[in-house]
């Protein structure tokens, strides 16, 4: 079995916490007073998109989903990367999150592609 046929569909995907929280650059997450908490943090209220994963899986985000996410998210930018000169996982999206410009909804739209390609078309 592959590590995507063994993984459980989180409760809330990380597209559906950007949707219902704030969306953030330069961290990982905040509380409601702009202080860095734990992406899975109750006082949680805003997410970057690598928090935002941390968040739904509960600090266990299987490394299939990032390249999923990270591929969703070059091949809309038209990039190529080289995804293991980044270390640890993750790393390279928390640059494409953080980039000037960058948006939540475009990063909302790329956390779907992902989604729907990792955990089916039902997400």
């Amino acid at each position: 079995m592959t590590e995507m046929a063994e993984v459980k569909r989180p409760a809330r995907l990380p597209s559906e916490i950007l949707s219902d929280g704030l969306w953030m650059q330069r961290a990982m997450a905040s509380d409601a007073r702009g202080e860095d908490v734990h992406p899975d943090s109750a006082d949680a209220v805003a997410w970057c998109m690598v928090g935002a994963c941390v968040a739904a899986h509960h600090g266990e985000t299987p490394k299939a989903f990032y390249a999923a996410v990270e591929d969703a998210a070059f091949r809309r930018d038209g990039q190529v990367i080289d995804m293991f000169m980044y270390e640890p996982v993750g790393d390279l999206l928390m640059h494409w999150n953080d980039s000037p410009g960058r948006t939540k909804d475009e990063v909302i739209e790329v956390l779907r592609e992902a989604e729907a390609r990792y955990y089916g078309s039902s997400s």
